[in-house]
């Protein structure tokens, strides 16, 4: 029983059932190096440009790539979507804890081009507060798939919430990263600066491509759940110890 649950377990990661989530956090390291390596924008572009649109398209596309499950690994998707989930949120938690002091910085919100970032959306992506509340909102969400069951027996393809639950993840714990770096870009003393001395907030934009997308995602995540509970394909019933 134990090593036909684990193979179920493997078997969610493969290609065949989940294609897309490998593409999005290949390109959300590759974003992350990118910053690490402190290079320019005009080198940065070369791989944000490519990188950034599979990002987005390759998380939408989650939601519309089935597959065909066994009754027994179906039961078990929402399983491990939780499972999965709240170990990001508690990384992501730890992560955005550990850098606190970055968030007292006046961020710089300046992104490439020279061009100045919406202030609300600038303290936004980097606000400790808002941040937190994003961890919480990830968290009662995987936290809620606890009472979630699923009570239909597919005789067609569905849709793989552990690869949306793995991107979601993926797009949490990138964003906070991103942020952390973003936030901790002092600009507070940009006006003492000449406009050839101002380095853009690489980290900025890019905390807004993965936290921005994780909106989007997160969003059609609830929504994938409240539909699929309201036609009867999930139900919300406490499951047994030995069924969670």
């Amino acid at each position: 029983m134990e090593q036909r649950a684990f193979a179920t377990f493997i078997g969610m990661f493969s290609p065949t059932r989940s294609p897309f989530y490998a593409v999005v956090v290949a390109g959300l390291v590759a974003l992350g190096f990118m910053i690490r390596m402190d290079l320019e924008w005009v080198d940065v572009r070369f791989v944000a440009y490519p990188v950034i649109p599979l990002i987005c398209v390759f998380s939408l596309a989650a939601f519309f790539h089935k597959v065909m499950f066994t009754p027994e690994a179906h039961n078990y998707q929402l399983v491990y979507a939780r499972t999965i989930g709240l170990i990001a949120f508690i990384a992501a938690i730890v992560v955005l804890v550990s850098q606190r002091p970055g968030f007292e910085e006046v961020p710089l919100c300046i992104v490439p081009g020279g061009h100045e970032f919406p202030p609300r959306l600038c303290d936004a992506l980097t606000s400790f507060d808002t941040l937190y509340i994003q961890c919480a909102i990830s968290g009662a969400l995987f936290l809620s798939l606890s009472v979630i069951r699923s009570s239909h027996v597919p005789r067609e393809k569905v849709v793989n919430f552990t690869q949306i639950a793995l991107i979601l993840s993926a797009l949490l714990g990138s964003g906070v990263f991103f942020a952390s770096l973003a936030a901790g870009m002092d600009g507070s003393d940009i006006a003492d600066l000449a406009p050839e001395d101002i380095y853009p907030n690489i980290a900025l934009l890019f905390a807004g491509v993965s936290l921005g997308m994780w909106w989007i995602i997160m969003a059609m995540a609830i929504i994938f759940l409240a539909v699929s509970t309201a036609i009867g394909m999930t139900t919300l019933t406490v499951a047994a110890p030995d069924e969670a």
